[in-house]
């Protein structure tokens, strides 16, 4: 006796390998347009040069896309309880859930204990935290400058071999040269960056 095979069967077997394969894709393929890892908590007087829409309190933002803040402040909360206030003008990047790339401008972070290890990466420089408060400065020409107002950071300037590694702990500051990658100590000030908005 020939086996019948019934086109319900089919059909069925047809809808789950699609529903499995679809279900694949979305676990695979990374979401268009970056993953949700921040939202805009607060902002004064927020004037942006190169967004769609203007940003607004509350707005959800994504990695991978280049801000740039041309007049006032923003404050950022990263989904890991990071917190960052951003200086115009200043140029910015989210590259991930747990760091900040930093064109130009100003950037203030506040890291919580079950943050620590948040990153802001300049052109020249990498700045990790290890649980503390610190500001940060790009200039347009590339010098950086890390201003560490409590608890203690890791300085990385270089590439590949060449990498240098440095603490930076509580009342140091450091600068970064973009020209010589030179590593000098600066004066820290405390009142160079603003720290929270209220």
């Amino acid at each position: 006796e020939k086996r019948k095979i019934s086109r319900f069967g089919i059909i069925t077997l047809l809808n789950a390998a699609a529903i499995v394969l679809f279900f694949l894709i979305l676990r695979v393929v990374p979401p268009v347009g970056g993953t949700e890892v921040a939202v805009l908590s607060d902002s004064l007087n927020a004037q942006w040069a190169n967004t769609k829409a203007a940003l607004q309190k509350g707005d959800r933002l994504v990695t991978g896309d280049s801000m740039t803040l041309n007049r006032g402040l923003v404050e950022l909360v990263f989904d890991t309880g990071a917190k960052v206030v951003l200086e115009a003008p200043a140029e910015f990047k989210i590259l991930a859930d747990d760091r900040i790339g930093l064109t130009y401008g100003k950037v203030y972070a506040t890291v919580p204990e079950r943050a620590i290890g948040f990153s802001v990466y300049t052109p020249i420089a990498k700045i990790i935290d290890m649980g503390t408060e610190f500001g940060v400065k790009a200039d347009l020409g590339g010098d950086t400058q890390l201003h560490v107002l409590e608890g203690k950071t890791v300085l990385m300037v270089g590439q590949n071999e060449n990498v240098v590694n440095l603490d930076v702990e509580m009342g140091q500051a450091k600068k970064v040269s973009a020209s010589t990658q030179s590593v000098t100590e600066i004066p820290l000030h405390e009142n160079f960056f603003v720290r929270a908005l209220n």
